[in-house]
């Protein structure tokens, strides 16, 4: 897999192919990030690859930032860590850089059968409890 930045296309992952509506909608979502993963005086590390392929795993999209003392510039810390950690390289600005990386089929399904509808309220007194009364004083 390549690192690929927003001029080239299209975009091929894992013989899927990563086309410009695909790249715009990533960008619109990142466009609202913060940075999960700060790169700093000592460059791209095994720690930060391991962070950032962690993070991923879970995300599947991700900001990083590059800061002053790195010893080098964004764009080669950039696809110095997508190429270790096979994700694309979805933008580049100054000094931050937004990574994608599709999240397996099954972990995708289990993500979301997990939420949502099966929940249970903990504190199942804390809303509708069925009381008459209430516990603030009535206003005057």
């Amino acid at each position: 897999m390549r690192a690929v930045t927003v001029g080239d296309g299209p975009y091929e992952e894992n013989g899927e192919v990563m086309d410009k509506k695909m790249m715009a909608a990533l960008r619109s979502q990142a466009q609202t990030m913060d940075p999960v993963v700060w790169i700093g005086r000592n460059g791209v590390t095994d720690a930060v690859v391991d962070q950032v392929s962690e993070t991923l795993d879970s995300r599947e999209l991700i900001k990083c930032a590059v800061q002053d003392g790195c010893p080098t510039d964004a764009r080669e810390t950039g696809e110095e860590v997508a190429g270790r950690v096979g994700a694309e390289i979805v933008q580049m600005i100054g000094k931050r850089f937004v990574l994608f990386r599709a999240l397996p089929d099954d972990a995708k399904t289990g993500a979301k059968s997990a939420g949502g509808a099966g929940r249970t309220r903990t504190n199942p007194g804390s809303r509708g409890s069925g009381r008459v009364g209430s516990s603030r004083s009535p206003r005057r």
